[in-house]
């Protein structure tokens, strides 16, 4: 993560890197939010198919990491919430708004 001081006039401001990756909370998926979902709705602790205000379950299970294990034939480790901040999932979706970034330079 990227960090600096930006001086302006007197005064100095720490500044930090942040990429915002949106995860919708209704299926858990990345880059759309609940009021444009199309999906069912899943657990973000359990990846159960219920709200996770619902949840009963005692272990985590990343509905996001389990998908792509069986469909894209991955070995993530899935025993984390979808909200996790190592979900590799979440990871990859990271880097890919971090490769979409463009930085301008400013005189």
């Amino acid at each position: 993560m990227s960090q600096g001081i930006f001086h302006h006039g007197w005064r100095s401001h720490r500044i930090t890197e942040f990429f915002g990756v949106r995860r919708c909370f209704n299926c858990q998926d990345f880059e759309h939010s609940p009021k444009d979902c199309k999906y069912r709705n899943y657990c973000a602790f359990c990846g159960g198919a219920h709200n996770i205000k619902d949840c009963n379950a005692d272990n985590p299970m990343c509905i996001n990491c389990k998908l792509q294990n069986d469909v894209n034939n991955t070995n993530f480790n899935a025993y984390h919430p979808a909200y996790s901040a190592i979900c590799p999932t979440y990871l990859r979706e990271l880097q890919k708004v971090k490769a979409r970034t463009e930085y301008e330079e400013i005189a």
